[in-house]
């Protein structure tokens, strides 16, 4: 009887130290974010790295991490165009990263 009263105790506390272990994943809202990959345009004159979009359409951070230049990866920005800048790589539209996430698969 002292055995199950034992196993029973042990059992109730190895519960609930599983239950406080579980963190809760909280949902990301990136409906106001736009998708774009990183695209290496480090061939063209003047340029670095640039965005594209699914449309094909081209951006050029003038603030891009460098913890995110690398070719082919996906990331998610919010921004702003840059009016009062200018560049010789004219490889797309001018804009200021406002805010950045990037998914961990």
């Amino acid at each position: 009887m002292v055995k199950m009263y034992g196993i029973y105790i042990l059992f109730v506390l190895l519960s609930a130290c599983k239950a406080k272990s579980v963190l809760q994943v909280q949902q990301l809202d990136l409906s106001k974010y736009l998708e774009v990959s990183v695209v290496d345009a480090r061939s063209l004159d003047g340029c670095k790295f640039l965005l594209e979009d699914k449309h094909s359409f081209r951006y050029q951070p003038v603030n891009l991490p460098d913890s995110v230049s690398l070719n082919g990866k996906n990331i998610f920005i919010l921004y702003t165009n840059e009016k009062d800048l200018f560049t010789t790589c004219m490889g797309g539209k001018l804009i200021r990263i406002t805010d950045i996430k990037v998914l961990k698969k």
